[in-house]
């Protein structure tokens, strides 16, 4: 089991070359950041969501070299299962409405 996982943010940092992620990232013995299968999602949604908005030729396949190039970078980390544990804490937190759902912001008519 991995010590830290990489959130969706951190993985786009890492996979930008982000020089404080990669630097921490060298320090750490391998296999010790992992990525949930949730990040994996949320990574490939952004990709799919890119082709699929790409009008020119050159744009669309600039975007499925990412997309490719995302599936290699998976394969760097250890994958943390989404499994009946995950579904409690998930439901648990859904439960307490984690966020800012009920308060109320400054200039938020939404939220008034």
């Amino acid at each position: 089991m991995p010590r830290f996982v990489f959130d969706t943010d951190h993985l786009t940092l890492f996979d930008l070359g982000d020089v404080a992620v990669t630097t921490r990232f060298a320090k750490e013995p391998k296999d010790s950041v992992g990525l949930t299968v949730v990040t994996v999602e949320e990574y490939l949604r952004g990709r799919l969501a890119a082709i699929s908005k790409a009008k020119k030729p050159a744009i669309r396949i600039h975007r499925y070299e990412l997309l490719a190039k995302s599936v290699q970078l998976f394969q760097t980390f250890p994958t943390i299962p989404y499994d009946q544990r995950s579904e409690g804490h998930f439901q648990q937190l859904r439960s307490l409405r984690v966020g800012n759902a009920g308060f109320a912001h400054r200039g938020n008519r939404s939220c008034q």
